[in-house]
């Protein structure tokens, strides 16, 4: 039987976001996306690899300057706006107590687990290359981070997957959920490329590093779901009485 209810797992789910009988499936992929990852932090570490890597950042950045135009810039910095933490932090927020409410701790778990791996996958990350921006005459947005990997990459990557994972049903309809996230997801990408705040090797990344965050939590919680739903069941049923 089929369920219509955030966070409890269906058998019939499609690929996707099948769940027990495919679980083993998503693992393959979970670790190609990783192995993706080390590959391309392998060899922004080797000297020539890297070398390669930004000259074609160099080409991207040249190409962003080229074409600006006021209306890009325009979109570009609204999509910053919504990755920003003005944007992000009442979401994750709200759509946390939603889920709590509703007592989808399986959902709650791959919701929560995919913001943790993200964030601190980009933390470690940042804090090991230290990367220069592009040349700050160049950017068109105040920054202070290291610039590798993209943290509006990453965000928008893992918030838009695991929001379809969330909300959207099983079948064709997530398939086009998730045909929208990856638009929204590229997207932003391509607008931190635009405001010359990251080069295109710190997006890619971003991007990788998101879905992957996603399909981590998800395998995560399905092999544990009993403990980990159980955990948030208890921390968050706890929280609710101790309000009222």
């Amino acid at each position: 039987m089929s369920s219509d209810r955030p966070g409890q797992f269906n058998a019939d789910a499609d690929v996707e976001f099948g769940h027990f009988e495919t679980t083993h499936h998503r693992f393959t992929v979970i670790l190609m996306w990783w192995i993706a990852v080390a590959a391309l932090l392998l060899a922004m570490s080797w000297g020539p690899a890297r070398k390669a890597i930004e000259s074609i950042d160099d080409w991207w950045l040249e190409l962003m300057v080229d074409n600006e135009s006021d209306t890009l810039v325009t979109l570009a910095e609204m999509l910053a706006f919504t990755g920003s933490v003005f944007v992000s932090t009442p979401l994750r927020i709200g759509v946390s107590i939603w889920l709590a409410r509703r007592a989808a701790w399986a959902a709650l778990g791959v919701w929560l687990g995919s913001i943790f791996i993200g964030e601190a996958t980009l933390s470690v990350l940042k804090a090991l290359f230290g990367r220069e921006r592009p040349h700050g005459d160049l950017a068109l947005e105040v920054t202070r981070s290291s610039s590798f990997p993209s943290g509006h990459s990453i965000a928008a990557a893992a918030t838009a997957v695991a929001l379809v994972y969330v909300f959207a049903r099983a079948g064709r309809p997530t398939r086009r959920w998730l045909y929208v996230a990856a638009v929204y997801a590229v997207a932003m990408a391509v607008s931190r490329n635009y405001l010359r705040v990251h080069w295109l090797s710190d997006v890619t990344i971003g991007l990788v590093i998101g879905v992957s965050s996603v399909l981590a939590s998800v395998w995560i919680v399905e092999r544990f779901t009993i403990g980990i739903s159980g955990a948030l069941q208890t921390v968050f049923g706890w929280a609710a009485k101790t309000s009222k």
